[in-house]
């Protein structure tokens, strides 16, 4: 039976419960904590995924009572219907074609951690005091919120629904610690951004399906990230619920970026890339690592009469020179979804593929300058870095994705200027990692590279992400841990949990000060209990 059929019928079975049945197990399994249970077998996307169905299908007239076990019974058939969405045998790269499966599940095995420091970093790019007013100011236009209390109250969320038991946080429980910490104002502003209640919801969940011209779900559908992370905060008559933690978290994340490229895409790029190159030169800084910048290697450009493609950063002297080409950019959707090379190819122009080039250029100009080491052409790499990872690996994995005739274009790009072996492509977070592991173990950062080719040379030990790399790197040289983050992302983190503490401390005062305020927390409960029963605009 073909994927389509099969999906089909599926969604057909959901059709014969109730829909709230359904839903009401659904987000009681997403929050289930079992912890002798392992991350990989809860099978959060499927899910999500089966959620998102619910909502956008119409019951049918006559229907019961879905049971845990009738739940459970869709799910499975509904995660046995990944090998028909892969379809490996139609595959050309069958690894370029499994990671569109691995991607998804993997986001939900995260570390929470990781996705806290995600939001702390982006508050660096946006709210640091060195950091451009355009954010701050677009922010305040498009959603009549103040972006520095919008992060504080993202700390908040987490703070909250990170250790709730239940799939929801009741409405008793959450005034006393939210208002008048923050004002109510701003609470019904954020909560409508970000939030919506349920009839609202599958409104919105329908009307993309329509938008989709697709009756039924796609291929690309079946891998692709939630659509809940654009409402990753629901209105139950209960409580404030989310499906789950990384929907919480990446969803607010992402709202903010969201917001901001919709309002003026290119100048959002302009500014958001200066910031992010910022950053990347403020990391090496605090790992004392030595690097020249973009401005003084213009300098040089300058003084010699060059002019060509220049990287970012460049670490180089008579043994090593490592080129830094800083993207702040995110894979967009259509990327992570397939594993057509011509998409792969067209989508990659203008980031990773524009990294290569100017770092070969930058090469290629440089080893004419006196004033510059540049070592022997082995001892040449290329590092793309992204505020998101696009999960290709290195030059060789990429090369092999994108297929014969592109391959001949790389390899002509990069000839006689380094080894293509010797391209590496990470996410901001896994450079923190790299220069972290480097620093405990005592090693450089063209060891770890080194280490990285020499693992993907090998089909036994290649590895789907950096991360594994920074695993294998630590057993290696028995490096038992590493601070998670930077001394600068902790900081932010203490900052920001300090101003939620602070928060919910004036509001338990307030509240504390006696039965008097009754009235006033019935009728900020009654307004709470609007936003689950009211339809957004």
């Amino acid at each position: 039976m073909s994927f389509d059929k099969k999906v089909f019928q599926i969604r057909n079975s959901i059709q014969r419960f109730s829909k709230i049945s359904i839903i009401e197990n659904l987000i009681q399994r997403l929050h289930s904590q079992d912890k002798n249970q392992p991350q990989a077998y809860m099978r959060q996307w499927i899910v999500c995924l089966m959620l998102e169905w619910t909502l956008e299908l119409e019951s049918n007239k006559s229907t019961k009572k879905a049971t845990p076990r009738d739940v459970q019974k869709l799910l499975d058939k509904l995660w046995m219907v990944s090998s028909d969405a892969l379809d490996l045998s139609k595959s050309n790269n069958v690894w370029l074609t499994m990671r569109i499966m691995l991607l998804q599940q993997l986001r939900f095995q995260t570390n929470q951690s990781e996705n806290i420091y995600f939001l702390a970093r982006l508050y660096i790019l946006m709210c640091d005091k060195s950091s451009s007013s355009y954010f701050k100011e677009e922010f305040r236009k498009h959603t009549e919120c103040e972006l520095d209390e919008f992060f504080v109250f993202a700390f908040f969320l987490d703070l909250i629904f990170k250790d709730n038991e239940k799939p929801y946080y009741s409405y008793s429980k959450l005034i006393p610690v939210l208002v008048p910490g923050f004002s109510y104002e701003f609470v019904k502003k954020a909560l409508r951004s970000i939030g919506s209640d349920l009839n609202s919801l599958q409104k919105f969940l329908m009307d993309i399906r329509h938008q989709s011209n697709t009756e039924h779900a796609s291929r690309e559908e079946y891998f692709a990230e939630p659509k809940l992370l654009l409402k990753p905060i629901i209105f139950l008559p209960e409580g404030l619920c989310t499906p789950h933690s990384y929907i919480a978290l990446i969803g607010v994340s992402e709202f903010v970026l969201r917001s901001l490229k919709m309002a003026s895409p290119e100048k959002f790029r302009k500014k958001f890339s200066f910031a992010f190159e910022r950053y990347i030169e403020s990391l090496f800084k605090d790992f004392d690592y030595p690097i020249q910048t973009e401005k003084e290697l213009s300098a040089l450009y300058k003084k010699n009469n060059i002019q060509g493609k220049i990287v970012d950063f460049l670490h180089s002297n008579q043994k090593v020179s490592i080129f830094f080409d800083a993207k702040g950019v995110e894979p967009k959707r259509d990327l992570l979804l397939t594993d057509n090379e011509i998409i792969i190819k067209d989508k990659l122009r203008d980031t990773i593929l524009k990294g290569i080039t100017q770092a070969a250029e930058c090469i290629d100009k440089l080893i004419k300058v006196s004033e510059v080491e540049i070592a022997p052409f082995e001892k040449r790499y290329a590092v793309v870095i992204t505020h998101q990872d696009f999960y290709f690996g290195n030059g060789i994995k990429l090369a092999s994705y994108l297929g014969d005739e592109y391959r001949g274009r790389i390899d002509d790009v990069v000839q006689e200027k380094l080894p293509l072996d010797n391209v590496h492509f990470c996410g901001v977070s896994d450079l923190e990692s790299i220069l972290a592991v480097c620093k405990a173990s005592g090693t450089e950062l063209e060891d770890f590279f080194d280490f990285c080719t020499l693992e993907e040379s090998d089909p036994l030990t290649a590895k789907f992400m950096i991360k594994q790399h920074v695993e294998a790197y630590m057993r290696k040289h028995s490096v038992e841990s590493i601070q998670f983050g930077t001394e600068r992302l902790n900081s932010v983190i203490d900052e920001l949990s300090s101003k939620v503490n602070m928060s919910v401390q004036t509001s338990q005062s307030y509240w504390k000060q006696g039965e008097f305020l009754t009235g006033n927390y019935l009728q900020l409960k009654n307004e709470l209990l609007k936003l689950s029963i009211a339809r957004n605009n």
